[in-house]
């Protein structure tokens, strides 16, 4: 144990994880048609073999290709019989991915990461290294079965990790830099560290998070700011913006490495990383490489990060090796061992002509260094003297660990605090944060303000000062309906902001940072101020150019009610956000959603016209929008005799006949904008629920 009070070890043991894939239409007509039965494929039968004879192996230093077929002979290969046969028995080959069969992605799967230590878990394409740091980082959607221990407690237990409940406690960095472009990378260090309560009160902190001991003084955000920019060798960019599609800034390296500070900065007691060296040049390979050595050994984090092809140098950095093949262990050790491991589990040394990287990589491939041999391998560990070393060593860390921070016994429950700030917190945070990217984000503001802005000057010109005659009247109508149906259909322009911050808000909930609804109140705070500025600005700009109804009361109703039509209108597109999965198909849903709810308002044909449709104008905010528009321009007023117009009207029109005329969802002014804002309510309820369903960050 360190000062902290972080735990020495973290092991996992006899993990595993099995998915079920679908089964669609067409694969169950299929097997109707056959009378309920499918064929069993080529695989499946080589698989339910492999576990009743005793493989060939082939010789993988030249990847199988060539040499005779070993047998089983007294040679290095050679185990006890019971155990060799059990061992075997749980790391055959898994079958072909057969929908409605399950499939084990992991299978029994040994491991430790002691703090202090740099672990490279590596394999071929395929061999379950993102599932392994998924299960370690509790991003499974499904159960684990085995053990996976921290602080002497066990987080499988043949149920899944929380997203809040050990998230304070092991940080997960994916292969994908979510990171706001508006922000210098100090101010992203700096909100992380204040999500991750580093001068939170004592009593928010979660159960064990290492933040000193007793009665020690949080320490300050700057300060653990500054020291994850030296570690991390970002001290010279610390003022540069992460960048985006409006301006340059960090180069691809600088931003791995600042993802991983973000998850750095709250000092987590385990750090898992997916391909952080993948894209990267040699030279930035070797230098982020080097800074996850630092934050191990300096930092006293255990590190866990996958690899796909390093170099001799880069390989040579960890502590320790988790070879995979096929969702198994091949090896796990010293990288310096792996050699000699492999030459004599094999009886002969690898291939002298490539890295030993690039052969490992090659022995442990099932598509080109034959599925035999790899069994084999994964045999031979299973039955080594070094996985039992592993496997001990895991059990009397886990029980050092609970002992010296009195953790209960394995498999019993534990309840840290979900979040490392109180809601409140939260929301005041996330407020700060949005309301700044929208300033500094031009298409989160700047250009749709001057889209909105342009709109009203183009309906101002067109409708340029209207007289108030009865031969007019279709004039404003067709004004008041272009403005609320056109402002509001433009709302669909925030759809990409939205789903881009989808895939940031999805990673840093499932990091722990915040709940759903602590962003969705912040988000919601800041969205609506500035569509009461964009509406206040519009709505006069219209009113005062087009001559409509005066009045301060008049005026401040229609700010009003095309301020809650938009609201509505983009908490609509929230929740297509948080449902879509691309932004051609957000489009489509939101267009026609827009443009089902113009058609059955009531406005370009009478209700009773509408047929089927004739109950859908009621779910119609654009009705309800129109219909306050029409009352606070119509409603006790009097339109002059237009005698001389076509069609002519020899006597006055009063304002409220062309009310009562028009067939909307409604025409009181308080019903339309208490139903628009309860409309938004319920838009961002539903946007709430779903995410907090379906956006855990798990797979």
């Amino acid at each position: 144990m360190d000062g902290a009070g972080r735990p020495a070890a973290i092991s996992w043991r006899g993990l595993g994880y099995t998915v079920t894939p679908r089964v669609g239409l067409g694969t169950r007509l299929l097997a109707r048609l056959r009378g309920g039965r499918s064929a069993p494929s080529a695989a499946a039968a080589g698989a339910s073999k492999m576990l009743n004879d005793r493989p060939v192996v082939c010789d993988y230093a030249t990847g199988g290709g060539g040499g005779a077929p070993r047998g089983d002979g007294g040679d290095a290969w050679a185990a006890d019989a019971s155990s060799a046969e059990a061992a075997l028995t749980r790391t055959a080959s898994p079958p072909a991915a057969t929908p409605g069969t399950p499939l084990p992605i992991l299978s029994n799967v040994d491991g430790a990461a002691s703090a202090g230590e740099l672990v490279w878990v590596m394999g071929a394409s395929g061999s379950g290294k993102t599932t392994l740091l998924d299960a370690l980082a509790g991003r499974l959607a499904g159960p684990l079965t085995g053990a996976l221990r921290l602080d002497g407690v066990d987080m499988a237990g043949g149920r899944t990790l929380g997203i809040a409940a050990y998230s304070r406690r092991i940080k997960y960095v994916g292969q994908e830099d979510a990171l706001h472009g508006a922000f210098t990378v100090r101010e992203t260090l700096r909100y992380a560290a204040r999500f991750g309560g580093v001068d939170a009160p004592r009593h928010h902190r979660c159960h064990g998070g290492g933040d000193g001991g007793g009665g020690s003084p949080p320490e300050t955000v700057d300060g653990r700011v500054e020291a994850v920019l030296d570690t991390l060798g970002l001290r010279g960019a610390a003022d540069t913006k992460v960048g985006g599609t409006f301006c340059r800034g960090l180069s691809r390296g600088q931003k791995r490495r600042l993802s991983v500070g973000c998850q750095l900065v709250a000092r987590p007691d385990l750090l898992v990383l997916d391909e952080p060296l993948s894209g990267l040049d040699s030279y930035a390979t070797e230098r982020v490489a080097t800074h996850l050595r630092a934050v191990a050994v300096e930092g006293g984090t255990a590190v866990v990060a996958s690899l796909h092809n390093p170099s001799v140098e880069v390989f040579g950095m960890a502590h320790r090796l988790c070879l995979l093949a096929a969702g198994r262990v091949v090896y796990f050790g010293p990288p310096a061992g792996a050699a000699d491991y492999f030459a004599a589990a094999a009886g002969r040394p690898l291939a002298p002509h490539r890295s030993v990287p690039e052969a490992l990589l090659r022995a442990v491939n099932p598509e080109f260094g034959g599925r035999s041999s790899v069994d084999r391998l994964c045999y031979v560990w299973a039955a080594s003297k070094e996985r039992a070393a592993l496997v001990a060593e895991g059990d009397a860390a886990a029980a050092v660990a609970a002992a010296a921070t009195g953790a209960p016994r394995v498999g019993a429950s534990v309840r840290p605090y979900a979040y490392a700030l109180p809601w409140a917190a939260q929301v005041a945070h996330l407020a700060h944060r949005v309301g700044l990217d929208a300033l500094r984000n031009p298409a989160i503001i700047w250009l749709r303000f001057a889209m909105y802005l342009a709109l009203a000057v183009l309906i101002g010109l067109a409708w340029l000062r209207v007289p108030t005659s009865a031969d007019r009247i279709q004039d404003i109508l067709g004004a008041l309906f272009f403005a609320q149906a056109f402002f509001v259909f433009m709302s669909i322009a925030a759809l990409p902001s939205y789903l881009e911050e989808k895939i940031i808000v999805t990673t840093q909930r499932a990091a722990g940072w915040y709940s759903t609804s602590a962003y969705l109140v912040a988000h919601g705070a800041v969205e609506a101020a500035f569509l009461a500025a964009l509406s206040l600005i519009c709505c006069t700009v219209v009113w005062g150019m087009v001559g409509l109804n005066t009045g301060a009361g008049r005026w401040a109703y229609f700010v009003l009610i095309m301020w809650v039509s938009l609201l509505t209108a983009e908490s609509l597109i929230l929740l297509v956000a948080s449902i879509v999965p691309f932004l051609m198909v957000g489009l489509a849903a939101g267009s026609f959603f827009f443009g089902f709810c113009m058609v059955v308002q009531g406005y370009f044909t009478r209700v009773a016209h509408l047929g089927p449709l004739r109950w859908a104008r009621w779910l119609s905010l654009h009705g309800y929008a129109l219909g306050g528009f029409v009352a606070n321009e119509f409603a006790g007023r009097v339109y002059a005799a237009a005698p001389d117009a076509f069609p002519a009207f020899p006597t006055p029109v009063v304002g409220d006949t062309v009310v009562a005329a028009l067939e909307l969802p409604s025409t009181n002014r308080g019903v339309c904008a208490g139903v628009l804002l309860g409309m938004a309510v319920l838009f961002r309820v539903a946007a709430w629920a779903w995410i907090a369903t379906f956006h855990q960050g798990k797979k």
